[in-house]
């Protein structure tokens, strides 16, 4: 079993014998933990094992019940299968459980009850951090938990509840929402409050995403950007996109600056600003490096997602991304290859769009 997940792993189109050898193997009780283990790390690649799992986990009493359940939702979130809404609804009530694919948003309205539950209870900050992280993907599919974010907004958790209100955007700006980030754009809090940090840019943020005013977030988030490396929060200057031109000259040197994560976001803030694409492409191409060994980083993934978004101007990245396209092997585990594999291949689409037939 761990032979034939370990090839899985390694290749993108193993013998289609051996999902099905792995799926037997959940109805033989000496190996079924270790062929869970195996889907739990499948990605969709593991798709066609999905009804085996469920028969499992309902034969081993329930994915409340089940000693391996936590790896049996893994791997249906992993699968992108929809089944696994309702289980996860199910196990929220006591944890929050950490998985390789994100929770979709079309999930929400299984999921958002317990969430609010668990935002509003304050006894594990872990969870309702890791919460808040889920609803700020989700966006405007979470804008029933406003009222719970806007309650958390004089709390230790008020940043990551402030990215939550802006990802959600016009439909946050109910009740006190505004004023609340308003208050929070005027200075950090002094000693003795919640740590805020940073957080004036996200209140800043978050503020121009619910009222369409961006007078606070150009003001706050430029002057971080003068302030130079490591101040700004760089993908709020690339939100407010041309809006935030009087402070490009402060992005131009972060493109060579220490620190992948900053290049790379100095690189798509500069692009989205001012429409340049030459230098944020000489910036993000070196971020592509590690595919050369066949491995990937989250910056490597961020570059190839931006270069994608740039379009034409991209092309020097065509190389690479055909032979991550094409390659047999896989880019690091499952998850992380499936997900440089799509960013590539609509990566390619945007840069170099297919042809129709008799086109010159």
């Amino acid at each position: 079993m761990r032979a034939a997940g370990a090839r899985l792993r390694y290749w993108r189109a193993p013998s289609p014998e051996l999902w099905d050898t792995v799926a037997a193997g959940l109805d033989d009780e000496h190996v079924a933990s270790a062929s869970v283990e195996v889907l739990a790390e499948g990605g969709t690649a593991a798709a066609s094992c999905a009804d085996r799992l469920v028969r499992h986990v309902e034969r081993s009493g329930g994915v409340t019940a089940a000693g391996n359940a936590d790896l049996a939702l893994r791997a249906l979130v992993g699968m992108d299968d929809d089944r696994a809404a309702d289980w996860y609804a199910a196990r929220l009530g006591r944890l929050w459980l950490n998985t390789p694919a994100p929770l979709p948003a079309r999930w929400a309205p299984h999921l958002l009850p317990v969430c609010r539950l668990r935002l509003a209870d304050r006894s594990r900050p872990d969870t309702a951090t890791r919460i808040l992280h889920t609803l700020a993907r989700w966006g405007p599919a979470a804008a029933p938990a406003v009222p719970e974010l806007v309650a958390l907004l004089d709390t230790p958790l008020a940043r990551a509840a402030a990215e939550a209100l802006g990802a959600i955007g016009p439909a946050a700006a109910t009740g006190s929402a505004p004023g609340l980030l308003a208050a929070l754009t005027t200075a950090d809090p002094g000693p003795g409050r919640h740590p805020w940090h940073g957080g004036t840019q996200t209140a800043a943020w978050a503020y121009w995403r619910l009222t369409g005013d961006p007078e606070p977030a150009l003001r706050i988030c430029g002057a971080a950007a003068r302030a130079g490396l490591g101040q700004p929060v760089l993908r709020y200057l690339a939100d407010l996109g041309p809006q935030a031109a009087p402070y490009a000259d402060a992005l131009r040197p972060l493109l060579t600056c220490p620190g992948a994560w900053s290049r790379v976001g100095a690189a798509e803030a500069w692009w989205r600003i001012t429409g340049d694409a030459a230098p944020a492409v000489a910036a993000l191409l070196p971020e592509l490096a590690p595919l050369a060994g066949h491995t990937t980083t989250l910056p490597a993934l961020r570059a190839v997602r931006i270069l994608g978004a740039i379009g034409g101007p991209a092309a020097s990245a065509l190389p690479v991304l055909h032979e991550v396209t094409s390659s047999p092997r896989r880019y690091g585990d499952i998850p992380a290859d499936e997900a440089l594999h799509r960013a590539a291949r609509k990566a390619l689409t945007a840069i170099d769009p297919p042809r129709a037939p008799g086109t010159p």
